[in-house]
């Protein structure tokens, strides 16, 4: 990191010299022309030529390290956001392809150029303290025809640019609309396609429309801002030479001091009028950081520093949970007791299953209530060392564009024998073969379908050797063969290495297979028992 600013402090020194040291030695060359003086015109264009060749190295070299330092700042601040998504509380308000998606891109991207942002603000400042000082001591009148001239421009400026804020984040607001009603469109186009069309599109017309309208006004005050960045200096210049010709007709002021100030002028004229600019540019980023603000601020899981012991058992005692800005709480005042072997949840869509799973994972935790293992609070346990004894297979299973073997065997020992079998046991075997490289072919999620993922997932829980294994629809996607190998595995792992299987499911197979049922009903405990006892009381769909 110091190497990396040593250029940008050599750039700011440059920046600082350039308009004094600039305007001093081309005031001291004219003289010299003017005065004849060979000698001091070579020396004070030898000086002049070596400024200029230092400044475009620094600025050059700056460069460079700005990018490097704007990269740093990318990856960590992505870095930064997946650690705190992982301790996140309510981890579920945030969805992949919306906030997210949408921290870890623009939120990031924008605290890079924020660095760059922040140097070019400093500089200007500096810029516009020293040359002004030079330009005192070279005329007091002049300097005040400048400073006015720079005032009005703001001035001119400042009202628009003080719109741009809240313009920008309703303008961010309607894009991020926009692209999830996109989104949604792209990722059901089967569903999207029965919809009224029209209805659909005029909704989508009228977001775009008021997206479009902020755009423009957006775009309105960009170009005053450039008019007045672009033809600022220019008038500033017009109004020097004119006060300087009046000043220099009575003897106030050389035409050396004229032309010193002339050569000063675009660098102080530039730095004044592009601070009204820059407020337009940090605008941009407004949303992008009030978001991150809000994300970082929120509430995280409690973190335990407990050793974990060999799951035996887990259990939930008068839990209680709420989502935020639910009406009802998700589940209430609900005991649960799982046991190694086959325990299935049961019970219609929106009854608290999924909560369940949640809270026992540590995504979420009880707002009354407790859940432990072994008897102990969940929450006292170190999170990495209580996740390695768990497997989790989603309803979207994550799978990474690594080798299949890397997917599946993660953090286990390499065991070729157990890495076949749980190949055949979700019936990948076939479509390895069909790969060029099979286990070891680097596989790109956006083309595996959705039964695929289940299976690389599943293989994954299947092979870790994890004491609980969590499936919340796992099997969802995947075609009725495939499903039932897929359970006779999970009753081996029951049976043979006495791991606790909790699971949801739509299917009546998986339902028959389990040692106890554990039927959910608004967020309360319906039934409990065997698959006979509940069986005849779970109606067709329920789980």
């Amino acid at each position: 990191m110091p190497y990396a600013l040593a250029p940008a402090a050599l750039e700011t020194v440059t920046v600082l010299c350039r308009g004094v040291l600039w305007s001093y030695l081309s005031k001291e060359m004219l003289e010299a022309l003017l005065g004849g003086k060979t000698g001091r015109l070579l020396v004070t264009a030898l000086l002049l030529f070596a400024d200029l060749s230092l400044g475009t190295l620094a600025k050059a070299a700056s460069k460079l390290a700005r990018v490097h330092l704007s990269c740093r700042a990318t990856m960590k601040m992505e870095d930064a956001v997946l650690e705190k998504f992982v301790r996140m509380e309510k981890r579920r308000t945030y969805t992949d392809e919306t906030m997210l998606g949408y921290l870890s891109d623009t939120a990031s991207k924008a605290s890079g150029e924020m660095l760059d942002y922040m140097l070019n603000l400093f500089q200007n400042v500096l810029s516009i303290v020293t040359t002004s000082i030079y330009a005192w001591m070279l005329s007091p009148y002049i300097l005040l025809v400048i400073l006015l001239v720079a005032i009005a421009a703001v001035l001119f400026m400042r009202k628009d640019t003080n719109k741009l804020p809240q313009l920008y984040e309703s303008f961010f607001e309607h894009q991020r609309v926009l692209n999830a009603k996109l989104w949604e469109q792209v990722k059901n186009h089967e569903a999207a396609g029965m919809l009224n069309l029209k209805r659909v599109t005029k909704g989508y017309k009228d977001r775009n429309a008021k997206f479009l309208r902020d755009l423009v006004k957006i775009k309105k005050i960009d170009n005053k801002v450039f008019f007045a960045k672009r033809y600022g200096p220019l008038f500033m210049m017009v109004l020097t030479v004119f006060c300087g010709g009046i000043l220099s007709r009575k003897g106030v002021l050389g035409i050396s001091e004229i032309y010193a100030v002339v050569v000063m002028l675009p660098g102080l004229a530039g730095a004044l009028l592009a601070l009204p600019s820059m407020v337009a540019e940090k605008s941009a980023y407004f949303t992008a950081h009030q978001i991150l603000n809000e994300f970082f601020g929120a509430q995280e899981t409690p973190a335990g520093t407990n050793p974990v012991p060999s799951i035996k058992s887990v259990e939930l005692r008068q839990v209680s949970y709420r989502y935020a800005k639910a009406r009802e709480p998700a589940i209430r005042k609900l005991t649960l007791s799982f046991r190694p072997g086959m325990n299935c949840l049961a019970g219609p869509s929106g009854g608290g299953k999924s909560t369940v799973l949640l809270l026992l994972l540590r995504i979420l935790h009880p707002q009354s209530g407790m859940v432990s293992v072994n008897g102990q609070n969940v929450m006292a346990f170190d999170r990495a060392e209580f996740y390695s004894h768990i497997s989790y297979v989603g309803q979207r299973p994550a799978v990474f564009p690594e080798t299949v073997r890397w997917n599946i065997l993660q953090d286990s020992p390499q065991d070729d024998q157990r890495f076949e079998q749980v190949l055949k046991e979700v019936q990948l075997t076939e479509r390895l073969a069909q790969m060029e490289k099979g286990a070891e072919t680097v596989i790109d999620p956006g083309k595996l379908s959705s039964g695929e993922k289940q299976k690389i997932a599943l293989a994954r829980a299947l092979y870790s050797r994890a004491e609980l294994i969590v499936l919340d629809e796992a099997t969802s996607q995947m075609d009725p063969a495939s499903e039932q190998s897929v359970l006779e595995a999970l009753r081996l792992r029951a049976q043979d290495e006495g791991c606790i299987i909790l699971y949801t499911a739509h299917r009546e197979a998986f339902i028959k297979a389990a040692d106890r049922v554990f039927r959910i009903e608004n967020g309360t405990l319906a039934k409990e028992g065997s698959a006979d006892e509940t069986h005849g009381e779970l109606p067709e769909g329920s789980v």
